[in-house]
């Protein structure tokens, strides 16, 4: 006979915290997208276009990227999805995020920025 002497307690896990289906899948996307913008700066294409294309390219590679390792890593789970499309207003669909997201997306936010600073102020 074939038993298990120290049997896995049953788990009932709430849907809701499951990872939302296409929370990776965006994750995924960002980082290719991301991926394909870094290989457009340092190829030196960048140097060659004008200033709002070079702003989205640079805000792409850095803040893509960076959200998009987020989603890949940390997955929103569907109880996150629905308490921040709940909202009319982003600022307390922020709130509700865990810590671990408001401090991504804050750091996100922060090196978008820089990078679009340093290449607005770059190209000058």
């Amino acid at each position: 006979m074939n038993t298990d002497e120290f049997p896995d307690p049953p788990v009932d896990v709430d849907p809701s915290d499951r990872p939302y289906g296409k929370s990776r899948l965006i994750g995924g996307l960002l980082l290719l997208l991301g991926a394909l913008m870094l290989v457009v700066v340092f190829s030196g294409q960048l140097e060659k276009e004008g200033g709002r294309v070079r702003a989205l390219v640079g805000m792409l590679a850095s803040g893509g990227s960076f959200i998009g390792a987020g989603l890949v890593l940390f997955p929103w789970t569907g109880r996150m999805v629905a308490g921040f499309t709940a909202e009319n207003n982003a600022m307390i669909g922020f709130k509700k995020l865990p810590p671990l997201w408001k401090a991504w997306l804050v750091m996100a936010m922060i090196l978008t920025v820089a990078t679009w600073v340093a290449i607005t102020v770059g190209s000058q």
